[in-house]
């Protein structure tokens, strides 16, 4: 394994040496594709190396697996759900199916001992899988149960966590207002606690949903608070989420230079502290690219768009549906419909499956644009019907009413 990690180093250092003359990340090359290229071997040296260090940890994995597999066939009924959920998180990472296949049995396992800690657990964890797999609406009515039956005992941290995952959970179902209640409330309670990195995910959670909402600047001003706060305390897990998250949102804002400052600053943090995810570089890789091709540079936001959609693995199904409608829309802006459709297609055949309505509506307002250029207006405007009648479910009256209930009473809290 030793042999293996250092000739993945070595390689790296070997492809970085070849691109030094163009790792200029304030004077970009003028060669469109130099500049792909550079992206790549800047950014996946980083990730080469994690991925030999994350082999070497996998067979860790599989040990540890291993052992408590077989403890469990001889674990009496009242280890048996410790055992169960450790499995569950340990595969969490790798195979979703077998993480739900032991939290289902630590959920049989906790009803036979009404515990109610156990139950609170298993259900979350069966929630947060449903969720994770693509299946939103199927997780409310686990993180519901699980949040009931923690509110009877007042099991406070388990009360953050399922107020968290309910809030994102109602966020992917399109549920705006439910969502921001159970993020406000999450909030209140990580503030009361003074819990540093607890707070930071909740500010970053309702960032997005303003940001879903098409609130530029409310989404700014919870990005913001998240950056301040991890700055200030040092808190820098997820950290690069953060930055991309203030680049995405500052591109909606037409603050293109501001965007490209905070995804600078993001790939010089996963540079030095070599702790970044590979899906949050994804991430940043995409949003580069959104800031490419709002600058009209379509070559460069092609190859990011790319690169990104290279490092989300099959498990994350809606960065994957994000990554294909992004390379069908600079397609698009080049002029070539055909190969945006293809892109296009991939990405709705899996938002269709998953039921998250923002991919179906973004996905919709597309194919109206391409059809409208290919001159096949029937399709255009089936597609223009479908974006209407969503939007209009989406983005009604009593969602706006809704919406500033919750504030309102969010302030009149504070």
């Amino acid at each position: 394994m030793l042999g293996n990690l250092f000739f993945s180093i070595h390689f790296c250092v070997n492809w970085r040496a070849k691109i030094t003359l163009i790792e200029e990340p304030n004077r970009p090359s003028s060669n469109p594709l130099a500049r792909v290229y550079f992206k790549i071997g800047r950014y996946l040296i980083s990730i080469l190396v994690v991925t030999a260090v994350e082999t070497a940890t996998g067979q860790n994995l599989d040990r540890q697996i291993d052992s408590l597999q077989a403890l469990l066939k001889v674990a009496p009924d009242s280890s048996r759900f410790e055992v169960l959920f450790e499995l569950f998180r340990l595969n969490l990472g790798t195979d979703l199916g077998e993480a739900e296949r032991f939290a289902k049995e630590a959920l049989k396992i906790s009803s036979g001992l009404h515990d109610t800690l156990s139950l609170v657990k298993s259900n979350n964890a069966l929630g947060y899988l449903k969720k994770e797999m693509g299946y939103p609406r199927l997780s409310i009515s686990y993180f519901e149960t699980a949040l009931h039956l923690a509110r009877l005992k007042n099991y406070r941290s388990q009360i953050k966590f399922l107020l968290n995952n309910l809030g994102l959970a109602y966020q992917k179902t399109a549920n705006y207002a439910r969502a921001l209640e159970y993020h406000l409330e999450s909030l209140k309670l990580r503030e009361e606690d003074k819990d540093t990195q607890s707070i930071s995910v909740t500010l970053n959670n309702i960032g997005v949903l303003y940001q879903d909402l098409g609130d530029s600047e409310n989404a700014f001003t919870y990005y913001k608070r998240n950056y301040d706060l991890k700055t200030k305390a040092k808190e820098f897990y997820d950290f690069e989420l953060c930055l991309t998250n203030l680049a995405d949102v500052s591109n909606a804002l037409g603050r293109f230079d501001q965007a490209k400052s905070y995804l600078n600053e993001a790939f010089d943090w996963c540079a030095q502290s070599r702790q970044c995810r590979k899906k949050n570089i994804g991430l940043a890789q995409q949003i580069l690219g959104y800031s490419y091709m709002n600058s009209g540079e379509l070559a460069e936001a092609e190859g990011e768009f790319l690169v990104a959609s290279s490092l989300f693995s099959e498990i994350q199904s809606p960065d994957k549906i994000d990554s294909y409608r992004a390379i069908a829309l600079v397609r698009f802006r080049m002029g070539d419909y055909d190969g945006a459709l293809e892109k296009l297609n991939i990405a709705q055949s899996m938002a269709t499956a998953y039921e998250i309505p923002k991919y179906l509506l973004q996905n919709y307002q597309l194919y109206a644009d391409i059809y409208n250029k290919l001159n096949d207006y029937k399709k255009a405007a089936d597609f223009q019907r479908k974006f209407i009648t969503l939007n209009d479910e989406i983005y009604n009256a009593d969602l706006i009413k809704n919406i500033a209930r919750v504030q309102s009473e969010h302030q009149e809290e504070e």
